[in-house]
């Protein structure tokens, strides 16, 4: 009875036509969305997106995915969607398909201080969630950009970052503890350019991660 009282409403506001299009295009995207979701590969799907780019940028694409985020095939494609509006729809797929060039783009993303497409970039490439080193490092990476409030003031996230990068660096190699070391002091200095306090935060992640580097690294100025 509601549903049916809503739609009186909106033929009383907008017009019987308007309405009966506006549903005939709802229904529309709604088949579009799901033909893309049911892509046998992520080859097939790579190319049914290239040919609907509506899909990314219409929001309905972004409403209905929300509501079956439940549903893992649904939140990959809220990353990859989500992704493909700051990255070259190939390079998103080629994140999918391939962890090692969702690794780099990580590490790419991070530089850049891309805090939220890094996130978007796990949930459309979940094996990031599932690798030793790697996981840990980018999950501090996310957390610690929580570690200052708006008024710039601590908050409980700095500690569980720290926790975080205890167990990267228990799982990494020497190369890599020292690699991500380096990337965490980068983007360190990067954001005290920016009078970002957040800085301080990374910085100690650094000298977490890689202890003896530590010792020997000159003082930030």
């Amino acid at each position: 009875m509601n549903e049916l009282l809503a739609l009186l409403d909106r033929i009383a506001s907008n017009g019987l036509d308007n309405v009966l299009a506006a549903n005939r295009a709802d229904h529309e995207h709604g088949v579009m969305l799901d033909q893309w979701l049911d892509t046998g590969t992520w080859a097939d799907s790579q190319v049914f997106a290239e040919r609907h780019p509506e899909l990314f940028t219409d929001p309905r694409t972004r409403r209905r995915l929300h509501s079956h985020r439940d549903d893992p095939a649904s939140m990959q494609h809220i990353g990859i969607v989500r992704l493909a509006a700051d990255l070259d729809l190939t390079r998103v797929y080629e994140c999918v398909v391939d962890p090692g060039q969702a690794i780099d783009t990580s590490y790419e993303l991070i530089a850049a201080g891309k805090f939220d497409n890094l996130i978007d970039l796990i949930v459309a490439s979940p094996r990031l969630s599932q690798l030793p080193y790697v996981t840990p490092f980018l999950y501090a990476v996310i957390t610690a950009a929580g570690s200052h409030d708006a008024d710039q003031q601590p908050t409980a996230d700095a500690f569980d970052a720290a926790e975080l990068i205890h167990a990267a660096a228990a799982q990494g190699t020497h190369t890599q503890r020292r690699a991500g070391a380096i990337r965490l002091r980068q983007l360190a200095r990067q954001l005290h350019d920016q009078h970002d306090d957040r800085s301080t935060t990374y910085a100690r992640l650094a000298d977490l991660l890689d202890p003896d580097a530590a010792r020997t690294a000159p003082p930030a100025g």
